[in-house]
C-alpha cells in the first residue's frame, strides 16, 4: 500500500454477508476478510499517539444502515435547561414542579425519509406533564432550544411552537392514562393538538417503545406515523414541516410531575 501520511484518504468499509471488505485509494479494495459481528454495533473512531505524533482526523463521514443514513459524528447533543445524564439514560426532568430541559441535535437532518426509534418512561411522581420528540424548524431554533414548562412540556412558548412535536402527554388535560398527539400550536395554557390517541393504555408504567417515521415525500405536506410499542396509533399531514428539521427531546414538570427518561434512540435519516 501506498503511504498513508501527509494527506487524505477516502476509505470505505462495507459490512455484508459475513465479511468486511475496505477499500481506499479510489475505491481500490485493499481488504476482506470473514467475520461474526452481534446484531447491533456502536459505531466509534479512534487513534492515538506515541513517543511519535501525529494529527489523526475524520472528515466527511457517511454512514447508512439497512439503506438507512444515520447521524454523522461531530456536534454531539445539546443538554438544555434541567436535562441530564443518568448513567446511559437521559433524563429530560426530575420529579420536580414547573421543570423544562431539552437535548437538541446541533445539525439539521432532511425530513423526508427521518424514522426516529426511542424508548420512553414517565414516572416517578405524580403524573405530569410529559415528553415529546421535536422536529424543529432550523431557522427558528437553536441547540439551546427548550421552551416552557407545565403543559408546553418543553416544546411551547407563549409565541407558539416552532415546528412538529409529538407528544407523549400525561398532564391534567390529557385523561388519567395518557395520550399521544401532535402539536405545532400552542392556546392560552398549553400545547393545542392536532390529532390525538388517547386508547392506548397507561404511559406512567413501564417502558414504551416509540417510533416517528416521515414519509419520503420531500416538502410541505410530509406524512408523520407514529407508532407505541409496535402498533400504529396515530398517521398525521403535517403541511408546516420544513424540509430540514432540528432533532429534540424535550419535557416539562408543572404542578403535577414525573421522571422523564429518553433512552435507546435510534435515528436514521435519507439524506
Amino acid at each position: 500500500m501506498p503511504g498513508l501520511r501527509g494527506k487524505a484518504h477516502v476509505v470505505g468499509v462495507t459490512v455484508a454477508a459475513g465479511a468486511i471488505t475496505v477499500t481506499a485509494f479510489d475505491g481500490k479494495q485493499v481488504l476482506s476478510k470473514a467475520v461474526t459481528l452481534p446484531p447491533s454495533v456502536r459505531f466509534a473512531f479512534t487513534g492515538a499517539n506515541g513517543a511519535k505524533t501525529d494529527d489523526h482526523v475524520v472528515s466527511k463521514v457517511t454512514l447508512t444502515v439497512g439503506g438507512h443514513r444515520v447521524l454523522p459524528p461531530g456536534g454531539g447533543w445539546s443538554y438544555n435547561g434541567i436535562a441530564t445524564t443518568a448513567g446511559t439514560d437521559t433524563r429530560l426532568t426530575p420529579a420536580l414542579a414547573s421543570k423544562a430541559g431539552s437535548v437538541v441535535y446541533p445539525v439539521p437532518v432532511q425530513a423526508a425519509g427521518l424514522r426516529v426509534t426511542f424508548n420512553a418512561q414517565l414516572g416517578g411522581g405524580t403524573g405530569g406533564d410529559g415528553l415529546t420528540l421535536a422536529l424543529l424548524n432550523p431557522k427558528a431554533t437553536t441547540a439551546r432550544w427548550v421552551g416552557l414548562p407545565g403543559l408546553m412540556v418543553g416544546l411551547g412558548t407563549r409565541a407558539g411552537v416552532p415546528g412538529v412535536g409529538v407528544v407523549l402527554a400525561t398532564g391534567r388535560r390529557t385523561s388519567p392514562l395518557g395520550l399521544v398527539g401532535t402539536s405545532i400550536r400552542v392556546d392560552s395554557t398549553g400545547l393545542r393538538y392536532q390529532q390525538v390517541a388517547r386508547a392506548i393504555g397507561s404511559l406512567l408504567s413501564g417502558t414504551h417503545t416509540v417510533t416517528v417515521a416521515v414519509s419520503g415525500q420531500a416538502g410541505p405536506g410530509d406524512l408523520v406515523t407514529i407508532y407505541l410499542d409496535g402498533a400504529r396509533v396515530l398517521v398525521e399531514n403535517e403541511p408546516t414541516m420544513t424540509s430540514t428539521v432540528r432533532l429534540a427531546f424535550t419535557a416539562g414538570t408543572g404542578k403535577l410531575k414525573d421522571v422523564h427518561i429518553v433512552r435507546t434512540a435510534a435515528i436514521a435519516a435519507s439524506g
